[in-house]
């Protein structure tokens, strides 16, 4: 079933969603409130936005920072109240379009569709409805199993189960319309049962909302990890087991995951050490900070300085360093008085710090700064390349971005160093999937292929920043360097504006879709929204007018 979702209106109001990116009061923070919200960001964006996901994770987001409470509850409801205003405007559309009365019901129709019928699939038999700002469950055939009561719904879950709010307290609804026991907040933990709030403490309860037999309520509850969650009381750390029993006893001034038998755990008086299932130090609690980083080897702070260690609390790398960066290709880079070398996956030097900055590797390459300039590395740390470069991107497609001292123009090399694209460009954005944006005149961007060659037909004065943003180069300074890589649109097309007017060129640098329009959204689902004479409409990725621009306002099109 098509339905129209409201990808584009939330496109333009993506300010509303960034007016949050932390806990109003930081003792609340459960330590996941940010990465909750930024969850739900990246769900409720995109090609294919996951609004289901989105609610789940603001709601977890409430949950984590009960003083977000309110801010949160109106992103959530702003996008129910985008589905009612869709519904205004189709209608309103529909006494407009004498012309085009055939489309405006059409349109129409796929909005009250979208009013009766939220969000069911293949699998999923029942579905919220939503009337007069409240939700009911109803089934496919549109019949209601509860009454017009519910706020802030979830999608119905693989389980039976959904999430709603009645009034002030969150609830569980099954497939026949039964409530559970009601809580100040719900949400699903990693081990199958749902995590329960009740005043400033934390269960676990079953599908009824029936805590589990022998459960406390606790001031926090970690994900489960390897059978055993980290729960706090009295500000005091231990572990329970995936039945909620007490697995550890409570002895931690702080506690991480476990991975596989041992878990990191701060001694309230000496540090972090390594502990077992049983809850015993197996390295002695010295480290002011310690991580996992890859299995079986964690980094571990002491006295100010990082070094690796496995979990027989042997030194793979002897505590010398100022900091380790995080893994990629195998490689993670270290710093030692302000430069940079490598260790590999096991912990080992391998690089000795000498580069002024260093990037992630990517394809067994790195890019470094030695003496103010550029250069490639590989594995072994050995200096690639007889060219110096002033700036570099990583390896795409088989091609690296670089810009020589000499020049003042970007070209692209090959994996052995030598220019398969002479440097000819003002900007470059890294090649993907054989294509990659170049600016020809500091002012018109052009699509060219993998030999260099610009196959757009025309040059353009903008195309949709659909790209994303690689961080390859670290300074010491924590000012990080980054390049550009073209993504690949939707049905191959690329938005471009030549002018005043958008339209979209092809993959292969051919214009697909006339550049008429005042302003378009991405293709989503074979359909692109656009704008002509102050109207909005839809077209289809073969240039077909799908519905006529008579709209003041639209959504994209989701299934």
């Amino acid at each position: 079933m098509r339905t129209i979702f409201l990808s584009f209106l939330l496109f333009f109001s993506s300010g509303l969603f960034a007016q949050i990116d932390k806990c109003p009061d930081a003792k609340e923070d459960c330590g996941s409130f940010q990465l909750f919200i930024k969850a739900a960001q990246a769900a409720a964006s995109g090609n294919q936005p996951k609004y289901d996901e989105a609610i789940t994770q603001y709601n977890a987001a409430r949950v984590c920072c009960p003083s977000a409470t309110a801010t949160i509850d109106s992103l959530i409801i702003v996008v129910f109240k985008m589905i009612e205003k869709q519904r205004d405007v189709a209608l309103k559309a529909e006494k407009r379009a004498v012309n085009a009365e055939k489309k405006a019901k059409a349109s129409l129709e796929k909005a009250n569709k979208l009013i009766s019928y939220f969000d069911f699939t293949p699998t999923r038999t029942r579905a919220w409805a939503y009337q007069n700002g409240k939700f009911a469950v109803i089934d496919k055939n549109g019949d209601r199993r509860t009454p017009f009561i519910y706020d802030d719904p979830d999608t119905f879950q693989t389980n039976g189960y959904a999430l709603a709010r009645k009034g002030k307290f969150q609830l569980l609804i099954d497939s026949a319309g039964n409530p559970s026991i009601e809580y100040e907040s719900l949400f699903p933990a990693n081990n199958g049962w749902y995590k329960a709030k009740k005043g400033k403490n934390y269960s676990l309860v079953d599908y009824s909302g029936r805590q589990l037999p022998g459960l406390d309520w606790y001031e926090s509850i970690d994900n489960f990890s390897s059978g055993l969650a980290a729960v706090r009381k009295d500000n005091t750390f231990g572990f329970i087991d995936s039945n909620g029993k007490l697995a550890i006893p409570f002895q931690y001034s702080s506690a991480v995951e476990f991975q596989g038998d041992v878990a990191w755990a701060r001694d309230p008086k000496k540090g972090w050490g390594l502990i077992n299932r049983q809850g015993a130090f197996i390295i002695e609690p010295e480290y002011s900070t310690a991580k996992f980083i890859l299995p079986g080897i964690s980094y571990a702070n002491i006295k100010g300085m990082f070094g690796v260690i496995d979990t027989s609390g042997q030194y793979v790398l002897k505590p010398e360093y100022d900091d380790i960066r995080s893994f990629n290709d195998g490689m993670a880079s270290v710093i030692q008085d302000g430069k940079f070398g490598y260790i590999n996956a096991k912990g080992e030097l391998v690089i000795s710090p000498r580069f002024l900055s260093a990037s992630n590797f990517s394809k067994g390459f790195a890019i470094v700064t030695l003496d103010s300039i550029r250069q490639f590395i590989n594995r072994n740390g050995t200096l690639l390349f007889s060219r110096k470069f002033e700036e570099a991107y990583n390896f795409k497609n088989g091609l690296a971005a670089v810009k020589e001292k000499k020049e003042d123009k970007w070209g692209f090399i090959d994996t052995s160093g030598v220019f398969r694209i002479p440097p000819q460009f003002d900007f470059v954005e890294s090649f993907s999937n054989g294509v990659a944006w170049i600016k020809l005149d500091k002012k018109k961007w052009g699509l060219i292929d993998t030999t260099g060659k610009v196959i757009s037909e025309t040059t353009f004065d903008e195309h949709r920043v659909r790209n994303f943003y690689d961080y390859p180069l670290y300074n010491y300074d924590y000012n990080n360097d980054y390049d550009i890589t073209t993504e690949l649109p939707s049905e191959n097309l690329f938005a471009v504006r030549k002018d005043t007017f958008w339209g979209f060129v092809g993959i292969d640098g051919k214009i697909k879709i006339p550049l008429i329009f005042k302003e378009v959204a991405d293709f989503q689902n074979g359909f692109a929204a656009v704008q002509q004479n102050g109207k909005w409409g839809f077209v289809d990725k073969n240039n077909k007018m799908a519905i006529q621009p008579i709209y003041t306002s639209v959504n994209s099109f989701s299934e």
